[in-house]
């Protein structure tokens, strides 16, 4: 992207009413399906905002192995 296209997208978001824009469903119980380091984080982000989060992998080893740097 470039500048002129990055400023237009931020100048959007920036003008956009944010008031009226419905509130996110908040989710008690979480089920994320894959071990990889996107599955991960979207789990921790989850965690975060406190609900209670089940990690499925259909590869145990996933889940077994620190996740890759």
């Amino acid at each position: 992207m470039n500048d002129p296209d990055f400023q237009a997208f931020a100048d959007t978001i920036a003008r956009r009413d944010v008031a009226s824009a419905p509130a996110a469903a908040a989710f008690e119980r979480v089920t994320v399906l894959g071990g990889e380091r996107e599955a991960r984080l979207l789990a921790c982000l989850c965690l975060a905002e406190g609900a209670d989060v089940t990690l499925c992998s259909a590869y145990d080893s996933e889940l077994s192995a620190p996740p890759a740097g």
